[in-house]
């Protein structure tokens, strides 16, 4: 299981986060996602939640 956690090193959780804004603006499928959570959890644990899904989508196309 993939988790974006603040136990992670701070740089690449910072990183994280930034592919999954770019991700949600430029995928609407992400942006849906984004969007979704957003209006159940609010903006900060949105953001990380398609950053996991993003890292999540990744190690799958990966291996």
């Amino acid at each position: 299981m993939i988790k974006v956690t603040k136990e992670e090193n701070k740089l690449l959780r910072w990183v994280h986060v930034q592919c999954a804004f770019v991700a949600m603006r430029s995928d609407e499928k992400f942006r849906n996602f984004y969007e979704r959570i957003k209006q159940r959890e609010g903006f900060q644990k949105a953001i990380v939640a398609t950053a996991r899904k993003l890292l999540t989508v990744i190690y799958a196309a990966e291996g």
